[in-house]
């Protein structure tokens, strides 16, 4: 069930990457072309989105879905903005707006999960959506000094709501920071 966890996840991510409000899409570049056809054979029907047959126009269109999912997959698995910028050739500036569109759009499919009852789906979008939306705050505080250990290493923040203040305060927060060290 653990195993199966990380590929509903890039289900979903392929299924938002391939909607019209996302584009521009990240472009298959042809030394990747052999990775990105590997790894479509080796989701093969799990996939939400049917792959295209090899010779269609919507072929490239649908390649190029999968590696903006696979962007979407690094950034949720915490990968840096320097890796994002090697590994896709994407800048902060277009992470940001990919990461929000990817936001609104799993909002919206949650609300339509919803109206049509389909609450296992729902389930798992919301928690996609916390690690797609969250993860912009905890990226932008890891940069604050309050937000290092003494060896250095990450610590997650999490945003104070103002109605929780005195709960944060006693789990860290410093000052007036609006965030607390988890």
């Amino acid at each position: 069930k653990a195993s199966a966890k990380p590929l509903i996840d890039f289900c979903f991510l392929h299924m938002l990457s391939s909607t019209l409000e996302i584009r521009p899409l990240l472009r298959v570049k042809a030394k990747e072309y052999d990775a990105v056809n590997e790894l479509v054979n080796k989701l093969g029907a799990n996939l939400y989105i049917q792959e295209p047959n090899l010779y269609d126009e919507e072929y490239d269109e649908f390649l190029n879905a999968i590696k903006t999912a696979q962007f979407f997959k690094e950034w949720i698995e915490e990968k840096d903005e320097e890796y994002l910028l090697e590994s896709f050739s994407i800048r902060p500036g277009e992470i940001r707006s990919k990461v929000d569109l990817a936001d609104w759009l799993c909002y919206c499919a949650i609300e339509l999960g919803k109206l049509l009852e389909l609450n296992i789906i729902v389930k798992e979008l919301l928690k996609l959506r916390i690690r797609i939306q969250f993860l912009l705050y905890f990226k932008s505080c890891y940069r604050r000094p309050y937000a290092y250990s003494r060896g250095k290493r990450r610590i997650r923040c999490a945003l104070v709501s103002q109605w929780n203040t005195r709960a944060c305060y006693g789990n860290g927060a410093r000052g007036n920071t609006g965030f607390a060290v988890c």
